[in-house]
């Protein structure tokens, strides 16, 4: 396989001395009191341009083959060596932990003292609210979690759950609690020479923007909350944002017009992704439910071998391509709804025509009949034909929209195979 491009060469930053919150040992402290200033000079480290390509994964076979920017990745289940092979094209690599939250599942959970331990995080399991005013106890685990980013050879890092003290953490935390908590994580990442995201936290932007290179927003355009982050995009910073419950036709025209580097992923975060800015305009029309009912039909239409008749009962496929003009309603039916049976119901419309594309005649290698009988085994049907005319054949519309088909799976899926098998 060909290597893949490598990306241009990030800017480096050199941050100018700052002063770094250092808490006392006193749980009872208030936050003017929690913190005594040491300065210390940051060390260089790579910057991001606000425009980049970008993927995040943390479910599933990590799929480390895509020509993007940037990767987000989990801090512990990455290895060096993933690191390292994203790094020799040129990605800048972005290492995922939780900085607001004890998780019960990582390999420095022992280190966490039970006083620091609050409620549960609604919906994730084994996970709870930590009490960021114990710094005294909280700084050197993430530290260490810093220095392994650092050992590891991330870039940067995304500490998550950084607003704690909007929720129902079971400890009175403050606006400035949280203030102090995630200008600590900021400087500490920067005196490693590490880069930082802030995780949505969209209240503090005003007061967090000069520490942090960047944020990463969740459903902005759900909550109608996006010119919160504008204030990045103004200090020329990239902005993330990644939607669930959108489809890509809902945010991603928005999206692409405010400058954000936009997704749209499933909630597992697996090797899932729509890129707001490699949606066409055929991809962004929004369908209505009249046109999901079609689609529906045409589904309910199609055998267990792909085949879709001409009409409901006729005993023709593919008369004048029509098979594969249901095929494109169908893949424009998946684009808006991302139900997967119309994905599944394009692949196998696209295997049975590649069973019937001819390959052995020499004169019509490549082409198609220009009908077939709609039960198996799908019998080529012979068109009337004159004296002058040896044959009708699909080498023009039929052909064209077979490979059109191809690429469009091929796009839908995020995956070439099915066009290189064919």
């Amino acid at each position: 396989p060909t290597p893949a491009p490598s990306a241009t060469p990030l800017p480096t930053a050199t941050a100018t001395p700052t002063n770094v919150p250092m808490s006392t040992t006193s749980p009872a402290s208030t936050p003017s009191d929690l913190k005594t200033f040491i300065p210390l000079v940051e060390k260089s480290y790579r910057t991001l341009p606000p425009r980049v390509s970008w993927q995040i994964q943390y479910t599933g076979e990590i799929d480390i083959s895509l020509d993007v920017d940037v990767f987000n990745l989990d801090l512990f289940d990455t290895t060096p060596d993933v690191i390292d092979t994203l790094h020799q094209r040129g990605v800048f690599v972005i290492c995922y932990f939780s900085a607001g939250s004890y998780e019960d599942w990582r390999p420095d959970s022992s280190q966490f003292p039970t006083e620091v331990l609050g409620k549960d995080l609604e919906g994730w399991p084994g996970e709870k609210w930590l009490d960021i005013r114990r710094l005294d106890l909280l700084a050197p685990i993430m530290e260490a979690r810093l220095d392994l980013a650092v050992q590891k050879g991330c870039d940067g890092v995304d500490p998550d759950n950084v607003n704690g003290y909007t929720n129902d953490t079971g400890f009175p935390l403050t606006y400035d609690d949280q203030i102090t908590y995630n200008v600590f994580l900021a400087q500490a990442a920067h005196l490693r020479g590490l880069a930082i995201g802030l995780k949505n936290d969209l209240e503090q932007v005003p007061d967090l923007l000069p520490y942090f290179d960047w944020i990463l927003n969740e459903e902005c355009f759900t909550y109608q909350e996006c010119d919160q982050l504008l204030p990045f995009i103004q200090a020329g910073k990239p902005v993330f944002v990644i939607e669930y419950e959108l489809t890509p036709p809902e945010f991603c025209p928005q999206a692409n017009q405010m400058g954000f580097n936009a997704l749209h992923k499933h909630w597992e975060l697996d090797a899932y992704r729509t890129d707001c800015r490699e949606f066409s305009s055929f991809e962004s029309r929004i369908y209505s439910t009249a046109a999901l009912h079609i689609a529906d039909y045409l589904l309910s239409q199609q055998d267990t071998h792909g085949a879709i008749p001409d009409a409901p009962g006729w005993d023709t496929v593919n008369q004048d391509s029509n098979m594969e003009y249901a095929l494109i309603g169908l893949a424009a039916a998946y684009e808006y709804s991302r139900d997967p049976r119309y994905l599944i119901a394009l692949e196998k419309g696209i295997r049975w025509l590649a069973a019937r594309e001819d390959i052995t005649d020499p004169l019509w290698r490549g082409s198609w009949f220009y009908a077939y009988a709609s039960t198996p085994p799908y019998a080529p049907i012979s068109v009337p034909l004159s004296d002058d005319i040896l044959g009708v054949r699909g080498v023009d519309a039929t052909s064209a929209l077979f490979v059109y088909l191809l690429y469009l799976h091929s796009v839908l899926s995020d995956s070439n195979a099915l066009a290189l098998e064919y």
